[in-house]
């Protein structure tokens, strides 16, 4: 969930910043770092945490982009703990109320739907990961339609006997966590960052049973994995652009894995996660 660049000169309050020097910082300008992307998406966190009123207001204009560009529905995904800075006192559930509001008042204007997937990650614990599974189960029937895990570079493989294991690919909490909110017929997704490895995918859809999984392009290095997730319908999801301006798929490759994707039928939805970076203020994928 990002704002448009008028959403961050209005969440600034007296600062005289020209809207153009906002969207000249924010925008990438070819292929840059994990590390680089996170400081600009933090700088977006930043300007809108701790005011629900300006979260309330980005949500409804979401769905007012979404109408514009012919979406019937989307999902809002975010981490509501990152939404938390100064006002220690605000709850995580009150941060999703505020976006709830905004996009049912959306709604409520157009035939657009939303739903909203909270997001955890290994920078939280077994506790702080559960506590948004129990508000994902509390606010199911209010528009939270699942949790999704955002992996980051730290387990990438074998263990010091050459060995594959879960749990050199993710936390130990995180099997537990999926397996509690599979039980609570709670959706979980997966988000892999573009570079992982074809096992670690493996791992994501056999071991730990993710219903989605989101940007795993390297799906194809495996062959007979690729097919298997043809033939049993893996659901997964890309954002081409994110994908390019990341540099997960290098500006050399002639088709994008996703052409693939499409072309051999894979159970494909396509996203657009941080459009404000590429310069997109409207959903195009």
């Amino acid at each position: 969930m990002l704002p448009r660049p008028t959403d961050l000169a209005l969440s600034m309050g007296d600062k005289q910043i020209d809207i153009s020097d906002i969207t000249n910082f924010l925008t990438l300008r070819g292929p840059e770092d994990t590390e680089e992307i996170t400081k600009k998406l933090d700088q977006c966190i930043r300007v809108i945490a701790d005011d629900l009123e300006s979260i309330t207001r980005i949500a409804f204009e979401i769905v007012q982009d979404c109408l514009q560009s012919g979406i019937k529905y989307f999902e809002v995904k975010l981490n509501p703990r990152k939404l938390i800075r100064k006002n220690k006192d605000l709850t995580m559930e009150e941060i999703i109320n505020a976006i709830l509001k905004g996009l049912k008042d959306g709604e409520s204007l157009s035939e657009v739907e939303s739903g909203v997937i909270l997001q955890f990650d290994a920078t939280e614990d077994q506790e702080q990961a559960k506590a948004k599974l129990d508000l994902a189960i509390k606010l199911k029937d209010s528009g939270v339609v699942g949790l999704e895990y955002i992996s980051l570079k730290e387990r990438e493989g074998e263990d010091g006997d050459g060995e594959l294991e879960s749990a050199n690919f993710f936390p130990t909490f995180v099997e537990s966590i999926v397996k509690d909110a599979r039980e609570k017929k709670i959706h979980v997704a997966v988000n892999l960052g573009g570079n992982a490895s074809a096992d670690k995918i493996f791992y994501s859809i056999e071991k730990l049973k993710f219903e989605r999984i989101c940007e795993a392009y390297k799906v194809v290095d495996d062959a007979q994995l690729y097919k298997d997730c043809i033939k049993n319908k893996v659901q997964f999801s890309v954002c081409p652009t994110l994908s390019i301006m990341s540099g997960s798929v290098g500006l050399a490759e002639f088709y994008h894995p996703v052409v693939r994707f499409a072309e051999d039928i894979l159970n494909l939805r396509k996203i657009c996660q941080h459009s404000i970076l590429a310069g997109i203020f409207r959903i195009r994928h």
